[in-house]
């Protein structure tokens, strides 16, 4: 809370207060989160990413890894006792 008035007191409390009322609006309760807020409050909107085609990423697609095969691992080692 501290933290937040400091904040107020550096940067003005309209930025700060509108800053709380997004971040409470949001549930969010922590001081970073408000910093960030503010910030964001005072340099504006920014312009939007470019737009990146889906089907051009498809070649980076790779299947799920299975571990089917560690079983073939256990054969190589005697089922009693204990391995150190």
């Amino acid at each position: 809370m501290i933290e937040l008035l400091l904040l107020g007191r550096q940067h003005g409390y309209a930025l700060l207060k509108e800053a709380l009322e997004k971040a409470l609006d949001l549930s969010c309760f922590d001081v970073e989160a408000v910093r960030l807020l503010r910030i964001g409050a005072r340099s504006g909107k920014r312009e939007p990413g470019e737009a990146v085609e889906i089907a051009a990423l498809r070649a980076y697609d790779r299947p799920q890894p299975t571990t089917g095969n560690y079983d073939q691992l256990l054969e190589n080692y005697p089922i009693s006792g204990v391995i150190q």
